[in-house]
């Protein structure tokens, strides 16, 4: 490996690029949105002439975005389409947006055959290829069943009974919902179906952002959106981006991180099981819903990190291999070309081994 004068950019990632070290400020963040992001992120540089990079940031999501890079152009010229970008995005895919394209589709009573806009359309088609590759163990249709359990726009203070989830279940999964591309166009078998893309539509973001702005002439950025990453460079001389996995801490706010890891071109996400959960009479239910149970996933994986070539393909596997556990994921992203994976496991409350796929650095 290269040796590299490592000249660290203060990018530490709690809050998306910007250091927040007062408590209450914390504390207001994570009551507003729930969410502490799943890696801490910060940049290596190959050489002390390295300019420094330009940094855009904001909101979007119901979370922070940050997009970083290392080229003479000004953020003015970029930042509007990046916001107007990110804007049609969560206008069509957004659960918490009552008026968003998603929302209505899942209020309408219909059975019939609806439009489908481009977003929409692209995120629903790649869910349902990977759902199909993993077995269903990503399934776009759980939008009742997240609901159900408090981890959709509404939050619940209990578990929902037996009876509910049957009935949630009798009405999802992938073979009740048909696609078609020309026209586009869609259908549900059942007017209760309702759709979540929550598990991929922010690392489709960070994909279609990494064209926007490679439109531009820009080849070396640093894009996250949520803790879902799309990093590129533009040779093998130039700066890479060092990530740093945070530690799995259930009910806790620190930001440790437990291991790092470079990218050059890929994308990168974490699905974890200690950020967004309910405890209810000494039960923990991470909000990742098991398509096959209805119910939140239990098993012994804390957090899943996906490299793949792009950031909604890693942002899915993450989460379909937290659904799958240990063993089957294993088989799973050794039988996907191009992408590698971390697992860590909780052995007890506070202990954890990590296992790695070959190709993991």
């Amino acid at each position: 490996m290269r040796k590299r004068l490592k000249e660290r950019v203060n990018v530490w990632l709690l809050v998306m690029g910007e250091r927040v070290g007062n408590r209450k400020k914390r504390e207001w963040y994570l009551s507003r949105t729930g969410f502490i992001l799943p890696v801490l992120i910060t940049a290596i540089a190959s050489c002390s002439e390295a300019p420094p990079p330009r940094h855009i940031k904001g909101t979007t999501m119901g979370t922070y975005y940050t997009v970083a890079y290392r080229a003479d152009i000004d953020v003015k010229k970029i930042k509007s389409g990046i916001e107007e970008t990110l804007y049609d995005i969560e206008a069509q895919l957004s659960n918490w947006d009552n008026e968003s394209w998603i929302s209505r589709f899942n209020r309408k009573q219909s059975t019939g055959f609806v439009s489908i806009p481009e977003h929409a359309y692209q995120v629903l088609e790649f869910t349902l290829q990977l759902a199909n590759q993993t077995n269903y163990a990503l399934d776009p249709t759980l939008g009742k069943l997240i609901n159900l359990w408090g981890f959709g726009p509404s939050k619940v203070d209990r578990p929902p009974n037996s009876k509910a989830i049957e009935e949630a279940l009798a009405e999802t999964g992938p073979e009740k919902i048909t696609l078609k591309k020309t026209p586009v166009r869609m259908v549900k078998k059942y007017a209760n179906l309702q759709l979540n893309l929550s598990s991929v539509v922010k690392g489709y973001a960070a994909d279609v952002l990494a064209r926007k702005i490679g439109q531009k002439g820009i080849t070396n950025y640093f894009i996250n959106i949520g803790g879902e990453i799309r990093a590129s460079v533009s040779s093998e001389k130039d700066s890479s981006w060092t990530v740093a996995i945070q530690k799995p801490a259930v009910n806790s706010r620190s930001s440790q991180a437990y291991t790092m890891t470079e990218l050059f071109k890929s994308g990168l996400a974490t699905s974890g099981d200690y950020r967004r959960f309910m405890d209810n009479e000494g039960r923990h239910y991470p909000h990742i819903i098991d398509p096959q149970t209805g119910r939140p996933v239990e098993n012994d994986l804390a957090s899943v990190t996906i490299k793949a070539p792009n950031s909604m393909k890693a942002d899915g596997l993450a989460t379909a291999c937290l659904v799958l556990g240990l063993k089957k994921a294993q088989v799973l992203i050794a039988g996907t070309p191009g992408v590698e994976g971390l697992f860590i496991q909780r052995i007890k409350q506070d202990q954890f081994r990590a296992v790695t796929t070959p190709g993991w650095e």
